[in-house]
């Protein structure tokens, strides 16, 4: 009886290892959209600009970003590949899209300029491909990434985008270190300009088997991605190393 309840959990808790074919039955933006059978599915890995609902106000290149998703995905056979983590507090699945021509769905969107990428760990399988193809579509300024642009900001304007996901390039100052964290300071104002924190037992492990430590970061230009919000100044945590780039 133990074993056939272990077999039940196993079965009901750990996502399939084979993906699953779905038919697409409503796209409600760039990285969201309805099954056939009602299933709401969350792409992993991208972040593409929020439409306004109800009366809210479309985010730039959100309109262009759904309408893509729906050239590509409306009525289409697709399938859903689910991460390690794959289900979202929301309910919805979380998925890697394959298209029916065998494409992955993401890769269309970052390499338009119509998503960023966006790390959630423990889902990264195709996060280093992501960040490549985000970087070309930045180079080219396609999309969000038009000169001006409100997705990628500097540290003295970060305050723009918060409460959202946003890229923020700038100049580590300074680094201090509390009990259970690490803050990059971007400013000389540490309690009021932009700050990044990073979880003291990360930084000690998983950063600095990448490579980041004060030694790399101090001084130099680094862009770092994550959801800005208020805290003294602006601020942004980091959970994976992926998170931030030096040199750019």
């Amino acid at each position: 009886m133990i074993i056939r309840w272990w077999l039940f959990l196993l079965v009901c808790l750990c996502p399939p290892l084979y993906g699953e074919v779905v038919v697409v039955k409503q796209v409600l933006d760039g990285d969201t959209f309805i099954t056939t059978t009602r299933q709401r599915v969350r792409v992993i890995g991208i972040d593409t600009p929020e439409v306004g609902r109800g009366k809210g106000v479309d985010e730039p290149f959100a309109q262009q970003a759904k309408q893509l998703a729906r050239d590509l995905l409306y009525q289409q056979q697709v399938t859903l590949t689910p991460g390690e983590e794959s289900m979202d507090p929301f309910g919805r699945t979380l998925a890697y899209v394959t298209l029916p021509d065998g494409s992955d769905f993401a890769h269309h969107l970052l390499k338009q300029g119509l998503a960023m990428v966006r790390i959630f760990p423990p889902n990264l399988q195709h996060i280093p491909t992501y960040l490549n193809l985000e970087a070309e579509a930045r180079r080219q300024k396609m999309g969000i990434w038009l000169p001006g642009s409100e997705y990628l900001l500097n540290p003295f304007e970060a305050n723009k985008g918060l409460g959202h996901h946003r890229l923020v390039s700038g100049r580590v100052v300074h680094i201090s270190q509390s009990r259970k964290r690490v803050y990059l300071h971007f400013g000389i104002h540490r309690q009021s300009d932009f700050t990044v924190g990073i979880r003291g037992d990360l930084w000690q492990t998983l950063f600095h088997a990448h490579g980041l430590n004060k030694n790399s970061l101090l001084g130099q230009r680094v862009l770092v991605r994550g959801k800005l919000y208020h805290r003294g100044g602006v601020s942004m945590n980091l959970d994976h190393p992926w998170e931030i780039s030096v040199g750019q």
